[in-house]
């Protein structure tokens, strides 16, 4: 491997690196307007939205605090001690990682919007949505996980 090879690499380790946080970054401020949006349309109804859609807003939540901490945990692994910490995590774990993180990052402002625009008597299209989301997300990672088996194979 050549030394431009390398500093390639490293480049786009550091641009990787940026774009989490960016897509972390900029979930969470998108997160915000969703809430007050949120707060106006149940504003005058009797009904809270988690009595109405409250499997919706949890798991609004938790995917939100699950997208935070795996970002922050493929921030840490991909820095400057991705050497030490190489030796713990392997591959295919920082796939899984990859994994959890896109589809928890999608998940949270969905389970918002979902909420807002779906009716409560309607609230199984919702979850379809969000199975076919996880079909989506998973089969995509595997395929491209596949894919990179298939080259260091022939390499």
């Amino acid at each position: 491997m050549t030394g431009l090879t390398k500093g390639l690499g490293s480049r786009f380790q550091n641009y990787s690196r940026v774009l989490q946080l960016l897509y972390t970054g900029a979930l969470i401020v998108m997160y915000t307007p969703l809430i007050a949006l949120l707060q106006l349309k149940f504003q005058s109804e009797e009904r809270s939205p988690f009595e109405t859609h409250g499997s919706f807003l949890i798991m609004s939540l938790v995917a939100l605090t699950i997208a935070t901490l795996t970002s922050g945990i493929l921030f840490y692994i991909t820095g400057p001690l991705q050497r030490s910490m190489a030796k713990r995590f392997s591959f295919i774990h920082y796939k899984i990682l990859k994994v959890v993180f896109c589809f928890s990052g999608i998940l949270a402002p969905l389970s918002l919007v979902l909420t807002l625009f779906i009716p409560h008597n309607l609230n199984w299209i919702g979850y379809m949505i969000v199975c076919t989301l996880f079909v989506v997300v998973v089969g995509c990672n595997i395929c491209g996980y596949v894919k990179l088996l298939d080259k260091e194979r022939l390499m």
